[in-house]
């Protein structure tokens, strides 16, 4: 979890600072604040997708009409109502974004041992064979659907292979392999 967030020197200074605090004042800034933290903590990517403007508005603790729609109209906010995104977020928060890409790595890497486990299981079996060819040499595992098109390491998305298989397969589906 991301406990702060950078702030650029000359923060105070820059236009879309200065814009939000003529439209806003004070309240606005701080509001800004409220918004980056909350970013930070609940939606580290900057996406802010499915939150409505009052939702960000109650976000930033801004009471003074819809602060999304003035986000918006100083720089602050890209896109439209329920599909915004900070602006430049993750340009401005490397170090926030990494940290989402380390953790999803991580639980990538955890979910994996773990199917690997319960798939070394069935490798060990007497019975195992190559779901393709029925081979019982050199097995491996295979992704049923491929993960460079989207599939998963889950149990179900994954039979036992020889290598041989497993190789000639390599990113194809199944029906495009047997084509």
């Amino acid at each position: 979890m991301n406990t702060d967030y950078r702030m650029k020197i000359g923060f105070a200074k820059n236009r879309k600072t200065r814009r939000l605090a003529k439209r806003a004042g004070v309240d606005g800034i701080l509001g800004l604040h409220a918004l980056f933290e909350y970013t930070a903590l609940n939606r580290p990517t900057g996406d802010l997708s499915g939150l409505t403007d009052e939702k960000i508005t109650d976000i930033c603790e801004y009471d003074d009409g819809n602060f999304a729609e003035i986000l918006r109209e100083t720089g602050w906010l890209d896109g439209e109502a329920g599909a915004c995104v900070v602006h430049e977020w993750a340009e401005h928060q490397p170090e926030i974004i990494e940290s989402v890409r380390m953790r999803d790595k991580k639980y990538r890497k955890a979910t994996w041992a773990r199917v690997r486990r319960q798939v070394a299981v069935v490798l060990l079996t007497p019975d195992a064979k190559c779901v393709y060819c029925g081979s019982v040499e050199d097995l491996t595992l295979d992704h049923i659907k491929p993960q460079s098109l989207g599939g998963t390491h889950d149990i179900s998305n994954l039979v036992v292979a020889c290598r041989t298989c497993n190789s000639s397969k390599n990113d194809k589906t199944v029906e495009e392999w047997c084509a």
